[in-house]
């Protein structure tokens, strides 16, 4: 699952919201629909796909890529100086570099786990 939450810059929960992730995007097709495969994950940036596989790819990966970096502009309208972190296995089949103010680790969350561990651990 895709999952967002917004904090304001008095660190207080502002709320969220949970989508279908990647894979639960491609199993879907596969289950409700009659023939359409069911795909592994891998980088795909072409918007129109040639093939049964490109057209899922695109329309899965692009298609979660347009509604997170949707998501992103309706909540720069709507708070100040806004900083994203995203984390997560998925986070690499994105193309966030094409904002400057979004922060992208795959593994932000466990190095943060491993941070806090290593400081109480002394």
């Amino acid at each position: 699952c895709f999952l967002h939450s917004i904090l304001d810059n008095q660190k207080v929960y502002c709320g969220g919201s949970i989508s279908p992730g990647l894979e639960l995007r491609f199993k879907s097709l596969n289950d409700y629909t009659a023939r359409l495969p069911l795909l592994e994950k891998k980088s795909f940036r072409s918007l129109n796909g040639k093939s049964t596989d490109e057209s899922i790819l695109s329309g899965v990966i692009l298609g979660l890529e347009a509604e997170i970096f949707k998501r992103i502009e309706w909540y720069e309208a709507q708070y100040d100086d806004l900083t994203i972190f995203v984390t997560g296995g998925d986070a690499s089949y994105f193309d966030f570099h094409q904002k400057s103010n979004i922060f992208a680790d795959e593994n932000l969350t466990l190095k943060g786990i491993y941070s806090i561990f290593c400081n109480h651990a002394q």
